[in-house]
């Protein structure tokens, strides 16, 4: 599968996000699929649209929350198995924990589709003019955030912050 440079930013952005590659075993071959989860079907159809993977029928489902008694909605895309997926997976996963690839390349596309999958604008009631990005880097090691936070430093020339 040969993905454009933009694709491959859009990927990676989603990588960096929620998105998430599993490895599929059949018989004795382990392929990949990748996999993308929001509560919002028009982020999940846009993602679809705009990436051109083998994609199985998008899934939405309605489920009740016994431990928080609140409804839920969730919609799932999944592509097919594929070797370029399962290359990716070595790429983005080291001993089955995400990482950040040494070849990562940060542009403003992969930011933009990072934000759009796990980011948000933090505001303050009491300062009106506050604004803050909030990227989410949880599941990432600390120097993997510092190398995010000196590449996005560099992109960006604000203050960021982990």
């Amino acid at each position: 599968m040969e993905l454009t440079t933009e694709q491959q930013s859009v990927f990676d952005g989603l990588m960096l996000s929620d998105a998430n590659l599993e490895l599929s075993i059949r018989g004795r071959q382990k392929n990949a699929r990748f996999s993308l989860t929001s509560k919002h079907n028009s982020f999940v159809r846009r993602t679809v649209d705009a990436l051109p993977f083998d994609w199985a029928p998008v899934n939405e489902r309605h489920f009740y929350d016994s431990r928080t008694n609140k409804n839920y909605h969730r919609c799932t895309g999944r592509t097919r198995v594929d070797g370029w997926f399962t290359s990716q997976y070595h790429r983005w996963y080291k001993n089955g924990t995400k990482i950040v690839p040494n070849d990562l390349s940060l542009t403003s596309i992969c930011i933009l589709w990072w934000y759009l999958g796990d980011g948000h604008l933090a505001r303050k009631r009491s300062r009106p003019n506050y604004r803050r990005v909030i990227l989410a880097t949880d599941s990432f090691s600390d120097s993997e955030k510092q190398w995010l936070k000196d590449r996005l430093q560099q992109l960006v020339g604000e203050n960021v912050y982990v």
